[in-house]
């Protein structure tokens, strides 16, 4: 992972906390055969907790849990969209 050149954070108050926003390449997990959907079939199978979802996106659901301590906005779920 790596800040992208020429990019700077960006910090924000909204009235309930901080939002920073960072500028970041990182490869996308869907396309990487380690993180494919077909080596935890348990989990995005169509009965799995994350069938609707992209690898990506609960990795960014984790990442968002882990960096804010479970602290983050409970209603707040990043969405991720391939295009």
């Amino acid at each position: 992972m790596e800040q992208m050149q020429g990019s700077h954070p960006t910090l924000s108050w909204t009235g309930n906390g901080y939002h920073i926003y960072l500028p970041i390449e990182v490869p996308v997990l869907d396309n990487e055969y380690v993180f494919s959907k077909e080596k935890f079939p348990n989990l995005f199978s169509l009965k799995g907790k994350y069938s609707h979802y992209f690898v990506s996106e609960v990795f960014m659901q984790y990442a968002e849990d882990f960096f804010t301590n479970g602290k983050a906005d409970p209603n707040h779920r990043p969405k991720y969209k391939l295009v």
